[in-house]
């Protein structure tokens, strides 16, 4: 118990030095692991290091680079061709192919060249027929706006001005353009490489293309149509001949842009303006014409119809005219024979002056009158 209570007063008698040297160790602990060796560090070149070591490696890597850039360059081995080799490369993985310094580019294929070397052979594009054209000159309502798909031509401000209107309109045989696909790319193939997403042809670009009258006499050169101005997709519709041109996403975010049913009707069919005059509408070439002989005929069902209700307006004025004249002779004729029956009632009057035979038609008529009387009595 003594031993116990000497302790006790050991520690009461030097609690404060013991709690200093433990601060002071605490200290020192976090001065060594926190301040001289700091947790801190830097990854550099494969390397670890503190702060206080970076700069001074940056520093000497920049020395030696310095050096080596006053250093004259080291002597590059001379060049050689690599022709032979490309062409010996191509020797021996394409058979009777004609190899020159010309690049390999796809064509098209027929039905000849089934069987030769490949996965696919392109398919035989058809061509457009029977071309036709129409010219309407109109006035339309005209965009004042830019066209844009953000802004399109329905919403965008407009104004009623005269236009020419060109339409080119041709005929494409698409069911075999698809059996084409079809053939090329999933039947006639084998099983490992048919695949019918390439089998549904995908329709980016129609050209069109045009020349102009010189004053001269001669004609200028071909030059691209530009599409309307209120196309909101005239953008996307550019054709694109350098694989480098595609837009950011390459060739599949194109062919997800065009397999888009709308986008489709849109290239091969643009939207046309809007007219503005009630006698003219738009419409391609060829039912324009067939509109156009509807409309002649209407016009001369119209002029016909104005003409037989005019005649019968005529004819109906014509009878009239001859009701009331004959409805005029009919009532002279009726005060006519009024006035004769009146001197005929008048007694003695055809006998003191010689009208017998007046007299005797009174006669007459004063029997029928009194046979007419007496019938009615009875």
């Amino acid at each position: 118990m003594i031993k116990i209570s000497n302790i006790g007063s050991f520690f009461e008698e030097h609690v404060e030095k013991i709690i200093l040297v433990i601060v002071g160790l605490v200290c020192a602990w976090l001065l060594i692991t926190r301040v001289i060796l700091s947790p801190n560090t830097v990854s550099y070149d494969g390397k670890k290091f503190s702060p206080s070591v970076i700069d001074n490696y940056v520093y000497k890597d920049a020395q030696d680079l310095r050096e080596k850039l006053n250093e004259p360059p080291d002597q590059l081995d001379p060049y050689k061709p690599k022709v032979d080799e490309f062409l010996a490369l191509l020797d021996s993985t394409i058979n009777n192919v004609d190899t020159t310094l010309w690049s390999v580019v796809p064509y098209e294929l027929g039905a000849e060249a089934a069987g030769m070397a490949g996965i696919y052979s392109l398919p035989l594009i058809g061509e457009v027929n029977d071309v036709a054209v129409e010219h309407i000159r109109a006035v339309a309502y005209v965009p004042l706006d830019k066209v844009t798909p953000e802004n399109p031509y329905d919403k965008a401000g407009n104004e009623p001005n005269d236009i020419d209107l060109v339409t080119v309109e041709a005929k494409f045989d698409i069911e075999q353009l698809y059996d084409k696909f079809n053939e090329s790319f999933f039947e006639d193939v084998e099983e490992q490489w048919a695949d019918p997403c390439l089998a549904k042809p995908i329709f980016a670009a129609v050209n069109l293309q045009r020349q102009q009258l010189n004053s001269d006499g001669t004609w200028s050169d071909w030059r691209d149509v530009p599409r309307t101005i209120i196309d909101e997709n005239r953008k996307l519709f550019q054709i694109i001949e350098d694989v480098q041109g595609l837009p950011p996403g390459g060739l599949k975010v194109q062919m997800l842009q065009f397999d888009n049913k709308q986008v489709q009707i849109d290239l091969l069919q643009p939207q046309a303006y809007q007219i503005a005059s009630a006698k003219e509408e738009w419409f391609p070439p060829v039912l324009h014409r067939k509109f156009q002989d509807l409309q002649r005929k209407e016009t001369q069902e119209e002029k016909r119809q104005a003409k037989e209700t005019e005649r019968e307006e005529r004819e109906r004025g014509q009878e009239d005219r001859r009701n009331r004249r004959a409805d005029s002779r009919t009532g002279i004729a009726g005060r006519t024979s009024r006035t004769g029956s009146g001197l005929s009632s008048s007694g003695g009057m055809g006998d003191i002056y010689g009208g017998g035979g007046t007299n005797s038609q009174s006669r007459d008529r004063s029997r029928d009158r009194q046979t007419t009387t007496g019938s009615l009595s009875e």
